[in-house]
């Protein structure tokens, strides 16, 4: 067997241009290959493979909250209050995210105040079933609001309200309750609220002090995706900066999310990887210069490791079409 690789080595020993010819010729079409390989930045292709890890990355993929990012919109002012200039914000926040034709298809959806429609439908089924969301104490305040004076307070209210710009959604409720007991019922919703924290300022959500405003974003990509999500968050940083550099100087804006920290971990270990790999080969480089001090001899050592992670991606090309990043990086610092 050691036969034919002597045979091999001594031909091309004594005819080095079809050895370079060769070795070219293997080369180009193995660097073509390997350059088509895909890199996933997912964390989870570096985890083998068992019985337990499909489930558990499927249960990763298909959490819904965990694919959303909050926005948390406030004024640079921590002692201030102003919810209308939250809001006027978040609207100019999501009319430029909607007015970006490279964000639209990264974008499944942005919920940044509670739609009328809910609201109306929430309306009208405590108003078509009143009696059954009033208690005794209830029915003790209504015969109070249908005094005279409380009426008469009722409907100067009511006017000033129609004479508003709400009237166009007030206009309805007014006309079907007009002394507003209605409102007695869905009151009663609070009790169920899970978090005291927040309440609804004119469909938005915002804390009880009114300092900061939520809104929920969700990606059409899964957190995992980070090679699409990373284009998503430097559009929401480039939507943020020109913002603060215009108008609202005033307000400030994070957020944060699964999608968010898988695309700076991304960046990070990629980042990483490549810097130790490259400080490695430059190391190992050095050192074989210092000890043999033939400036050829560091590229001819290295040329065998190169031809070998062509091939190896190459082939994995060939029969996957992609591989993790972060395992590429560390099979090549092993």
């Amino acid at each position: 067997m050691e036969g034919i690789f002597l045979g091999i080595y001594q031909f091309f020993a004594k005819y080095k241009l079809a050895f370079w010819g060769t070795l070219v010729a293997i080369m180009v079409p193995l660097c073509f290959l390997a350059s088509r390989i895909t890199l996933q930045e997912d964390i989870t292709k570096v985890l083998p493979g068992s019985t337990d890890s499909p489930e558990y990355q499927q249960v990763l993929k298909q959490s819904g909250m965990m694919e959303k990012l909050v926005v948390r919109i406030s004024l640079t002012d921590s002692a201030a209050t102003d919810p209308d200039r939250l809001t006027a914000y978040t609207s100019a926040f999501v009319s430029h995210l909607e007015a970006r034709k490279d964000l639209k298809p990264l974008i499944k959806e942005i919920r940044h105040r509670l739609p009328d429609e809910v609201m109306m439908e929430a309306y009208a089924l405590f108003y078509n079933n009143l009696p059954f969301f009033l208690d005794e104490q209830d029915y003790q305040a209504i015969d109070t609001l249908i005094a005279d004076t409380n009426v008469a307070r009722s409907l100067q209210k009511n006017y000033l309200a129609l004479m508003s710009p709400m009237s166009t959604v007030l206009k309805k409720q007014i006309q079907s309750d007009p002394l507003h007991f209605t409102t007695r019922a869905l009151a009663k919703l609070q009790s169920l609220q899970m978090n005291q924290q927040y309440e609804v300022y004119d469909g938005y959500i915002v804390s009880k002090d009114h300092k900061s405003l939520l809104l929920l974003l969700s990606p059409a990509n899964p957190p995992s995706d980070t090679q699409h999500n990373r284009y998503l968050i430097e559009g929401l940083d480039e939507v943020i900066s020109d913002l603060a550099a215009k108008e609202y100087t005033d307000v400030h804006t994070e957020y944060f999310g699964a999608s968010a920290v898988a695309v700076a971990n991304a960046k990070q270990v990629h980042k990483d990887i490549w810097l130790t790999v490259s400080l490695a080969v430059l190391s190992i480089c050095v050192l074989l210069w210092l000890y043999f001090r033939k400036v050829t001899l560091p590229l001819v050592l290295l040329l065998p490791i190169g031809f070998g992670v062509a091939f190896a991606l190459a082939i994995i090309y060939c029969w996957k079409g992609s591989i993790s990043s972060i395992a590429l990086g560390g099979g090549l610092w092993w």
